[in-house]
C-alpha cells in the first residue's frame, strides 16, 4: 500500500525488524508479470522484462541481516560518503554471492568474509519455475 517509487508493481520485496517478504516472481524467471501487465495498462513508463535469479532474495535477506544483528550504525560509518549506506549492504552480499557477479573492493570483501563463515553460489538450474 506504499505510494511512490517504491509501491504496486515495482515494490519486489520488503524487509523490517519483523517482516521480510519476497514476491515470487522475482525469481529465476525473465520479466516481472505485475510490472508488464501495469505497463500494458498504462500505469508504468516501462515493462520489466529482465532475468532474475536470486538477486532479490539476497537483497532483502542483506536487510534482514541488517536488522536482526543490528548493524546500521555500523553499516552507515562503513559507507560513509557512499551514494546509499542502507542499500550499499544488501548490494554488497548480492555481489559477493554473485546475484548479479560482481567484484568487490577489497575492504568490502573483507567485511563479507568477516560476517559469512562460507560463501554459496545461487543458480536458477533445476529451480521450478512454475
Amino acid at each position: 500500500d506504499q505510494t511512490g517509487p517504491m509501491s504496486g508493481d515495482f515494490l519486489r520485496g520488503g524487509t523490517t525488524a519483523n517482516y521480510l517478504w519476497i514476491d515470487e516472481q522475482m525469481i529465476c524467471k525473465t520479466g516481472v508479470r505485475t510490472r508488464n501487465e501495469a505497463f500494458t495498462a498504462g500505469l508504468l513508463a516501462a515493462g520489466d522484462n529482465t532475468s532474475r535469479t536470486f538477486d532479490q532474495v539476497v537483497h532483502e535477506f542483506g536487510h534482514a541481516i541488517d536488522y536482526k544483528f543490528g548493524l546500521r550504525n555500523r553499516i552507515e560509518a562503513f559507507y560513509a560518503g557512499g551514494w546509499n549506506p542502507k542499500e550499499q549492504f544488501p548490494w554488497t552480499i548480492q555481489h559477493y554471492v554473485g546475484t548479479p557477479s560482481g567484484n568487490l573492493p577489497p575492504k568490502e570483501e573483507a567485511l563479507m568474509k568477516e560476517i559469512f563463515t562460507e560463501k554459496i553460489t545461487f543458480t536458477c538450474i533445476n529451480y521450478n519455475k512454475k
